[in-house]
């Protein structure tokens, strides 16, 4: 798969809420901690990421700005799949590509679909 692999260890911060998108995470092994940061104590919501899942996709495909800040909760390796692989990807592994496109669009529908969940909840 074209991208990168890198190690990221507990309390680093891949990435921050409002930063510019430039990649999406396919998490290898590890778990990190996505939350929206709109409190200073704790977050209005948050989500653990586990292995075998993706961690910014949503706005990677968007084009827009990250929406969570993400945290290291166990040490990770992760691959990054950045702009120039993504558009590599399909003429190098069609079968790849196709799947991790599912994939992301899955839980991207998963996750949107947990957030109104927890947001209708909220507003009982």
């Amino acid at each position: 798969m074209p991208g990168s692999g890198k190690q990221y260890h507990v309390g680093m911060i891949p990435y921050k809420i409002g930063e510019r998108t430039n990649c999406f995470c396919l998490i290898e092994q590890g778990r990190l901690r996505a939350g929206d940061g709109l409190r200073q104590s704790e977050p209005f919501y948050f989500e653990t990421v586990v292995p075998g899942t993706t961690s910014g996709e949503f706005p990677f495909f968007s084009k827009t700005a990250r929406r969570v800040t993400v945290m290291v909760e166990r040490d990770c390796i992760v691959w990054l799949m950045e702009q120039d692989g993504w558009e590599r990807l399909p003429k190098e592994e069609l079968g790849v590509s196709r799947e991790l496109s599912r994939v992301s669009l899955k839980l991207t529908g998963e996750r949107m679909s947990a957030i109104t969940s927890y947001i209708l909840a909220m507003a009982v």
